[in-house]
């Protein structure tokens, strides 16, 4: 094709995408999700499938040689597929021009001017990169070297890149489609002590020198404080942070109750965080060096949702003093029967399926089971099924396995809607 059917053909694409996007079945989904994060039975608990479009939309399907064309059409392409596979993936109105650090966190922590270095390393023995052999804070004179940075003037430096692609995307659109820039932040302190430690030497040095990880644990906290204030101070925050962050979260559009024209704060907003370096620490140890510092944090937001790959079996006593929780993750390691004794009608609970169960499944009815057998333990509480971190590499046929997913997750979520 020319450039100009290239343009001609993204633009259709735009068109599709925006029908799609504002339809009946897309409020419907958001209706959903919206109910179930304000405690409120929705009218089945919502599934998604991530990786939904996996292998369906392949390079030999694409058809735009501008690079720019390109990473459009794939992206219309994806969520279209998305879309009509039938899971309660929630796609906007509009599309979003997001800050780096939105989408990678070592980029703006190593990045961002922490007056240390995070060198990405090879392991000689294995040959595979490690970003915890040599970290920047060996010992207890190390703390003086951090510098805590200067969020807002990152925000400014990358502001008029943003600028710059947002008016590329007005000008290819013409009034198709909203262009939206949009900033999210997820506090991840344990993330960040790890980078500034190393894993293995934070594990050791909590039992050995505990004063030394308190004090590593007080400087982050500081800065996570700081960076809120600062994204705040200037007006960072949009109606729109709630719904892209690490996800899909499918958080409802927005909790702010100020007037329209009062700039989001970080108490409008909902907070993300979890605690998977601290996986194979004790939950005495994951209290007292990781979630009481990240109290403080979370607390600044309207509410949080806590936990991702970890398993918080034995972690919830101290993951429920967070006094603005809503939403608990529940791994594939983490006890469903538990979280859903301790959870009730208080807390929203994200299930995350056991790959293993999808994976291994002989047909739909396997699928089915798994699923009910999930529903049913959590009856009579709010919660929601995901199905993520699938090696499909390893299935036969994923899209077929994936569509079966959905389509069995979806009757069950109907059977065991109460």
């Amino acid at each position: 094709m020319t450039r100009s059917e290239e343009l001609n053909y993204v633009k259709d694409l735009a068109r599709k995408y925006m029908e799609m996007a504002s339809g009946e079945e897309m409020h419907m989904r958001r209706k959903r999700w919206r109910d179930l994060y304000s405690l409120k039975k929705p009218d089945r608990p919502p599934i998604v499938c991530l990786d939904a479009d996996w292998g369906q939309v392949t390079k030999e399907d694409m058809v735009c040689s501008d690079s720019v064309y390109r990473s459009l059409e794939a992206t219309f392409k994806s969520r279209l597929c998305i879309f009509e596979m039938g899971d309660d993936t929630v796609f906007y109105p509009y599309i979003v021009v997001r800050h780096p650090w939105d989408r990678n966190i070592l980029y703006w922590s190593a990045m961002w001017n922490w007056g240390v270095e995070f060198p990405g390393n090879h392991c000689k023995e294995t040959g595979s990169v490690s970003l915890f052999i040599d970290p920047p804070i060996k010992d207890e004179k190390d703390l003086a070297k951090i510098h805590i940075p200067d969020a807002v003037e990152a925000i400014r430096l990358e502001k008029q890149k943003l600028i710059e692609q947002k008016r590329v995307y007005d000008d290819i659109f013409q009034g198709i489609i909203p262009v939206r820039i949009v900033f999210t932040y997820c506090p991840v302190l344990g993330h960040l002590a790890s980078l500034m430690m190393g894993l293995e030497t934070l594990m050791i040095k909590m039992a050995q020198e505990p004063a030394f990880v308190h004090a590593l644990m007080k400087i982050l906290q500081e800065a996570e404080l700081q960076f809120l204030d600062q994204f705040d101070q200037a007006r960072s925050w949009t109606d729109e942070s709630n719904c892209h962050g690490n996800g899909p979260n499918m958080f409802p559009e927005s909790v702010k109750t100020t007037p329209a024209d009062v700039p989001c704060q970080v108490g409008d907003l909902w907070g993300r965080t979890e605690s998977q370096e601290f996986q194979l620490a004790s939950p005495a140890m994951t209290e007292e060096f990781l979630v009481t510092y990240q109290k403080p944090i979370m607390e600044r937001f309207k509410y949080t949702e806590y936990g991702c790959c970890e398993d918080l079996t034995r972690k919830l006593d101290a993951v429920m003093k967070i006094r603005n929780l809503r939403a608990i993750v529940n791994s594939p390691w983490t006890d469903l029967k538990t979280m859903a004794d301790r959870c009730r009608d208080q807390y929203v609970i994200i299930w995350r399926q056991p790959f293993s169960e999808i994976m291994s499944a002989k047909d739909e009815h396997d699928i089915r089971a798994d699923v009910e057998r999930g529903l049913q333990i959590t009856r009579g509480c709010f919660r929601s099924v995901f199905c993520r971190d699938v090696n499909w590499n390893e299935v036969d046929n994923p899209p077929r396995r994936i569509r079966t997913w959905i389509h069995e997750a979806k009757r069950a979520a109907e059977m065991y809607a109460d």
